[in-house]
């Protein structure tokens, strides 16, 4: 596949097409790291993507509207049907030149707006009728470059909606898991909805996870408050809960909520692509596993559930778990099919 710097279009066409691919549900791993490849090849690069970045979130609401929104998924179509299997095609050239058309809707969509006077709220309105949705199927995971600044990290089979709003920036994980590194805007709070409860920042790094009816927020960086969005405040949170940097909040439906100090490495080590068990009880280790992949695991042996592991996984590789689990942990594992493996405890 061609770089941008090796076809003939302009910067400003190349920021446009990194723009799209990243937002893109679908964006890999080798995608950033050619986009950073891309930046910091040269400064103007990083230039055009930057400038492009601050045009988007001087125009928040327009840049959301469905026209637009229509645009740079066609955009992206165009850069997927124009990577032929060609020695010479440039997906690069023909995909960024697309997507130059939706970059100058914007500006043209704003510019109409203020020709027909009208008014904000009636953007606002067709916006919040129109939210972008993002997930992830299972196993992967996706950087998506948010209007504002702000990147959200989704772990695997996860899903968010966007609702940014003029005074609010609203996030709804509908399912799964997300990282959220927030750019700073006090006029304009960052708040990201789960289950019954809201999580409120300003500018911050923190996760938010739902599980069955469960939610756990961890903060990374900064400071987060987490309220009930409901007016059942049996736990205190009505009146909310502050979280600073290294803390770690659970909630459920019913029952006391837990805060208590978060392992930050172990925090972050899904953004790398790893599971980390200390101490854990192979039951919540193989729920985890379980997460990254369609082999699920199963186990029925109530002393073997228990039986607490440590170690650093790839997340998704159940067959190197398993067979760390037979190597170390006094496991069997049997394949009762393609898509399941029982474990129990190997004969003594």
């Amino acid at each position: 596949m061609n770089s941008p710097a090796e076809t003939d279009m302009d910067t400003c066409e190349a920021a446009g097409f990194w723009d799209a691919r990243l937002r893109a549900p679908d964006c890999s791993d080798a995608d950033r790291a050619e986009h950073e490849e891309w930046k910091s090849a040269d400064p103007a690069n990083a230039q055009a993507f930057n400038g492009l970045q601050k045009m988007i979130k001087d125009l928040p609401t327009i840049a959301l509207m469905p026209e637009v929104q229509s645009m740079r998924s066609a955009a992206l179509s165009r850069s997927q049907e124009s990577a032929a299997p060609t020695p010479n095609s440039t997906r690069w050239s023909f995909a960024s030149k697309a997507f130059a058309a939706s970059v100058a809707a914007v500006a043209m969509t704003a510019l109409l707006v203020m020709q027909t006077g009208s008014n904000v709220e009636g953007v606002t309105h067709a916006v919040n009728d129109h939210t972008p949705v993002f997930e992830t199927a299972v196993g992967d995971r996706t950087d998506i470059p948010l209007t504002d600044g702000t990147i959200a990290t989704l772990n695997t089979d996860s899903e968010i909606d966007v609702r940014y709003g003029l005074d609010e920036r609203a996030i709804h994980l509908t399912r799964g898991e997300a990282h959220f590194d927030v750019a700073h805007n006090p006029d304009r709070p960052f708040v990201v909805y789960a289950g019954d409860y809201k999580v409120i920042a300003v500018g911050t790094a923190f996760d938010v996870r739902t599980l069955e009816d469960t939610v756990d927020v961890t903060v990374l960086e900064g400071k987060v408050e987490v309220k009930r969005i409901d007016q059942d405040d049996r736990e205190g949170l009505q009146r909310g809960a502050m979280l600073v940097a290294g803390q770690k909040l659970s909630v459920r439906q019913a029952g006391p909520a837990l805060r208590r100090q978060a392992n930050l490495s172990v925090a972050a080590s899904w953004r790398n692509g790893n599971a980390v068990f200390e101490d854990t009880p192979l039951m919540i280790a193989v729920q985890e596993m379980n997460r990254y992949s369609d082999v699920k695991l199963t186990i029925s042996d109530y002393e073997l559930a228990n039986t607490e592991i440590n170690g650093v996984f790839i997340a998704g590789r159940q067959d190197s778990f398993v067979a760390a689990l037979e190597a170390y942990f006094g496991v069997t594992a049997t394949h009762v099919s393609g898509t399941e493996i029982h474990l129990e405890p190997s004969a003594r």
